[in-house]
């Protein structure tokens, strides 16, 4: 347990899903005064707008018999403060790479209005092998706000004093935490910062370049040896090699280009017809609309990415008015981390070339996930259609019935793809015994996760972002995002589960969504 001035830190673990956390939490002898309370709620409000893969993630927040909390991910990574007390010194490499993160993450916090505490040693994580990342610093208001040029001066001054000055290209990262700290300098941006700190960065060979190369030096000495020895064995020989490698380059290259998408009819609407149906505890009368049949895939969103890849003035015609200028619609975990080297691959890449992503099978015809409300809405309404509310959600998953579950009364969580099988195993074999899938599943399957009119993934797979915003309990007159339905780290399959968001800027691992549209 760690403690703050109005909060206290715990390691905990998140049973349904089988993960640590780190739960915040408001301390009880300062959670009756009204001011405390709020600012509380609204700094986990401020960190939970925060999507960024090198700041940790909040994932959700609430109250539990008059105890105020939210939680966070838990990065398992030793602190720069840490290093600081033992005497560790930390080479100019890793030093370049920390001022890397914090220019593009301080860049981010600034484009995206998102005020922030000042970088303190704790806050930078460091993880052999990973990219450095920063604890969430985002916060409601300041006092007395940052001055850039001093936080620079601050941050160059702690990353100087940390570095190994005898280590190999230690002038390359002196040269740009003196620019830091001396003003006549100082980039004028964290943009430049983090550009200054990408272009001082040594540039080193892939790891494995000396075996390749002697291996291609032994190869070829062998062929000459044996060309002395029998041309004519050689001869067959190097035909019949030549014909393996070729075999074996075309099955690479199929298993590394990968990109079926095996439902025939993926895109496909479902209408549903006006009338009255039971909502929750009430029964209410909607209009006729559309809904997507099932969950947006993985290789449905990347046609989009490509889009605005290739035309990136366009991004604009289809984003929220609300949504921060210039932000990115790449889900979180779906980007190469180029930062390392070799890169680390993204679930992207990951899908395409080797079908698994963290320790599960999983294929392009699975739902997108890692978006946020604003990437929802801007897909759909790429497509021209919109996302549905939740009214429509639940008529699309209910149907003209009034179970709790799209194939009626009975509670079989095994029907859907839900958490009732999900382990952490990293084995990709280990997992998924009820329902046939560890985590993610195509948007077609189960077959039994089926509407009466036909929509499929209601109950599992992945909960799903609605176009509807509801009252926060916590603080009257705010309005957050809804999500509906079930996912696979939940045992809870009723189409009645209702999930606030803390911000329309938190994604998840078991978050995606539909599209939806109106009948005319």
């Amino acid at each position: 347990m760690a403690e703050t001035e109005n909060k206290c830190l715990y390691r905990a673990h998140q049973t349904n899903i089988d993960r640590e956390v780190i739960l915040a939490v408001l301390k009880p002898n300062v959670a009756a005064n009204p001011e405390t309370l709020v600012r509380f709620k609204a700094d986990a409000r401020a960190k939970a707008k925060v999507s960024h893969s090198f700041v940790s993630a909040v994932y959700e927040g609430g109250e539990s018999d008059g105890i105020h909390f939210y939680s966070c991910e838990m990065v398992p990574a030793t602190s720069l403060e840490q290093l600081n007390n033992r005497g560790t010194k930390l080479d100019p490499k890793t030093i370049l790479q920390i001022i890397k993160m914090l220019g593009e993450v301080l860049d981010y916090f600034v484009k995206e209005n998102i005020e922030h505490l000042p970088v303190q040693p704790r806050n930078i994580l460091l993880n052999p092998g990973q990219p450095p990342r920063i604890t969430n610093i985002a916060c409601e208001t300041l006092v007395k706000p940052l001055d850039p040029c001093v936080e620079m001066r601050d941050i160059g001054q702690v990353l100087a004093s940390a570095m190994d000055l005898s280590a190999p290209a230690a002038n390359m990262a002196r040269e740009v935490t003196t620019a830091l700290v001396v003003s006549e300098k100082k980039p004028t941006t964290w943009a430049a910062i983090a550009e200054l700190a990408a272009s001082k960065m040594p540039k080193s060979a892939p790891v494995d370049a000396g075996k390749i190369q002697a291996q291609s030096i032994a190869l070829k000495k062998a062929v000459v040896d044996a060309k002395k020895k029998n041309s004519r064995r050689v001869l067959i020989g190097s035909l019949v090699s030549f014909t393996l490698t070729l075999t074996a380059c075309y099955l690479i290259y199929r298993n590394l280009t990968k990109s079926e998408v095996r439902i025939s009819d993926l895109g496909a609407m479902i209408t549903i017809p006006a009338g009255e149906f039971q909502y929750q505890d009430t029964k209410v009368r909607i209009p006729a609309f559309a809904i997507s049949k099932y969950e947006v895939t993985i290789a449905e969103y990347a046609k989009f990415l490509k889009f605005l890849e290739a035309n990136p003035n366009k991004a604009k015609d289809f984003d929220h008015p609300k949504q921060s200028k210039g932000k990115s619609h790449i889900p979180t975990g779906w980007a190469d981390m180029k930062e390392l080297n070799p890169p680390n691959p993204g679930y992207y890449t990951r899908v395409k070339k080797w079908g698994q992503f963290n320790g599960a099978p999983i294929t392009l015809d699975s739902p997108v996930f890692g978006v946020d409300w604003y990437d929802a809405y801007a897909y759909a309404n790429w497509i021209g259609q919109r996302l549905p509310t939740e009214q429509e959600w639940e008529k699309a998953a209910r149907g003209t019935g009034s179970g709790k579950f799209p194939w009626g009364e009975e509670n079989k969580p095994e029907r859907a793809n839900t958490g009732i099988d999900f382990t952490p195993n990293p084995d990709p074999k280990v997992g998924g015994e009820k329902d046939g899938f560890k985590r993610w599943s195509p948007v077609n399957a189960p077959k039994s996760d089926r509407s009466e009119y036909g929509v499929f993934g209601m109950a599992g797979n992945v909960s799903e972002w609605t176009a509807s915003f509801a009252e926060d309990p916590q603080l009257p007159g705010d309005k957050v995002p809804v999500i509906r339905g079930g996912n696979w780290k939940t045992n809870d399959a009723s189409i009645t589960r209702r999930v606030l968001k803390l911000s329309e800027l938190q994604s998840d691992e078991g978050l995606g969504f539909r599209t939806a549209k109106d009948i005319k």
